[in-house]
């Protein structure tokens, strides 16, 4: 790269590339660390005796605590020197790890996750700062994203696969102490290699607005909760999920309205005066609900396709290679400056449509995961080159004091809104899709229908062969025949979501060639990399 100059701190002994190697070690580690991982789901649900939505829950707790900490980050750099932030960092990340694999209550998982998240946004933030240099000489926006994101992506996709490995094939409790074994590693070559600096003198923590801190984070708790426990719970039939929205939207409401009125404000509303934050979060909504159809994926390889849960995770790997290109395509694309942003949005929204259609067409009982593979590289490139694209264009006009919290709305709406409800809307829609396909096909099942017959007498004759009495041959004739009018409904409901999915996204290609974004030719130049999302 041209004038590579990468200021680290370093000792004068130590070598350029050692410190970047520590630096790259570093972010691989943090962005691997976790509090829950997805990837040992079903053996967390077995162990510790919980539900699928506990997992979930504690999961984006560690995403909330990613959102609510990025206001912080900025003040918190203020107060120590890079090697005291990360090294103090570091250690409590492997308290805290060391604490979830020996814990067997998911509360505790939970709270644990979300500090946990807390301290990953501090430690990104100072790799950004100090690598600024490195992904791009020139500390452009679009350079630096475009390496940067897919890193980050790329290590989540690789945490979940290896974390669901360890789980079929050892423990689920061996992932927290892999990744304290790695931070230990880290904190012994940062303690080696990196100089001692002058502590600051400034004490910004008493400049912290931390009702708006605690308002936020509860507020988006009480949602979170509503959406991923409202269909276990059956929505507002449940005191529960009442109370929840009630205090959610409360709180939140409180949170804006005291973010209007406060001196020392935890994010500016100002920010959403700028018309291109409201827009950028819109279409980062659609992203990342078009990127959601993870528990469709999940449900068809796990249910119809019998996978494991190793096999399950493989397939998602496949998105690594289109982050890749996303990252390689966004970065030619800012530099060159030759076609209008709609169409790179046109582009991707069209890609996802490809995607879609490949599923919708490709699914049925008899099909291979692998059909999978270039499906799941069209999505990664989609997601991936969307979200680097709306990452440079939200921040293009504003004020260097609005990019924390234009950062703070990004993800908010990338990372842990949308998501969450996406999750919601597909698992409640395949629920009722695939009821109502049950029982249009349960009305063709009769002694007229020979293939249902002849199904159910082959059941029958396998359990008579098998050693059962003839009222428990029946039985589980009866069960085996459930079992594929089940799966068979699940089917035709997943089918049926992804055909309205491609028709979203087709209309939302063909809409947003037509916008006019209002993009400027010069990309923004980042001057620290603390406002990265």
């Amino acid at each position: 790269m041209r004038g590579f100059n990468v200021q680290l701190p370093k000792r004068k002994w130590t070598p350029q590339w050692l410190a970047i190697t520590t630096m790259m070690l570093l972010i691989f580690t943090v962005a691997f660390a976790n509090g829950t991982y997805m990837g040992s789901t079903i053996v967390l649900t077995g162990t510790l005796g919980t539900t699928t939505e506990d997992i979930m829950m504690s999961f984006y707790a560690g995403t909330l605590g990613i959102v609510a900490a990025n206001p912080l980050q900025q003040k918190i750099r203020l107060a120590l020197t890079p090697k005291t932030l990360i090294i103090s960092d570091l250690i409590l990340q492997v308290f805290l790890s060391i604490v979830c694999g020996h814990s067997e209550s998911i509360l505790i998982i939970t709270i644990c996750s979300f500090f946990l998240g807390m301290l990953k946004t501090i430690v990104i933030t100072q790799f950004i700062v100090l690598m600024s240099g490195f992904f791009s000489p020139d500390n452009v926006r679009s350079e630096y994203l475009s390496w940067f994101f897919p890193i980050i992506f790329g290590m989540g996709q690789l945490s979940m696969s290896f974390t669901a490995w360890l789980a079929y094939n050892y423990q689920w409790q061996y992932i927290y102490y892999c990744v304290a074994a790695l931070i230990l590693l880290i904190l012994a070559l940062i303690i080696v290699f990196f100089r001692d600096m002058r502590r600051p003198v400034i004490q910004p923590f008493k400049d912290i607005n931390y009702r708006g801190v605690l308002l936020a984070a509860s507020g988006y708790m009480f949602v979170v909760y509503a959406l991923i426990y409202g269909q276990t719970l059956d929505w507002f039939a449940s005191g529960d999920i009442r109370a929840s929205v009630v205090l959610g939207l409360l709180l939140l409401a409180l949170f804006f309205a005291d973010m209007y009125s406060a001196k020392k404000t935890y994010v500016s509303l100002k920010v959403l005066k700028h018309w291109k934050t409201p827009l950028g979060c819109l279409f980062l909504f659609l992203c990342m609900f078009f990127n959601g159809d993870t528990s469709l994926v999940n449900r068809y390889l796990n249910y119809v396709l019998g996978l494991d849960s190793v096999h399950t995770y493989s397939v998602f790997l496949w998105t690594i290679p289109g982050y890749v290109i996303a990252g390689i395509v966004a970065f030619w694309w800012f530099r060159w400056q030759r076609w209008r942003f709609r169409y790179l949005i046109s582009a991707c929204m069209a890609l996802y449509a490809v995607y879609f259609a490949i599923i919708y067409f490709g699914l049925s009982p008899e099909s291979r995961y692998e059909m999978l593979f270039i499906p799941m590289i069209i999505k990664g490139a989609a997601m991936m080159t969307l979200v680097i694209a709306f990452g440079v264009y939200m921040a293009e006009d504003l004020p260097r004091e609005l990019w924390i919290s234009n950062t703070f709305f990004q993800l908010s709406f990338r990372s842990l809104l949308t998501p969450v409800v996406a999750y919601c809307f597909f698992t409640n829609m395949l629920t009722r899709l695939q009821l109502g396909a049950m029982d249009r096909l349960s009305r063709q099942m009769s002694v007229a229908d020979e293939v249902a017959v002849s199904r159910w007498r082959q059941y029958f004759d396998s359990a008579l062969a098998g050693g059962m009495s003839y009222d428990n041959a029946v039985l589980s004739a009866n069960n085996s025949l459930n079992s594929i009018l089940q799966t068979q409904g699940m089917l035709v409901g997943i089918k049926t979501i992804y055909g309205w999915l491609f028709v979203a996204a087709a209309a939302v290609a063909v809409v947003s060639a037509f916008i006019h974004f209002h993009e400027t030719v010069k990309v923004p130049v980042v001057k620290t990399g603390s406002d990265m999302a």
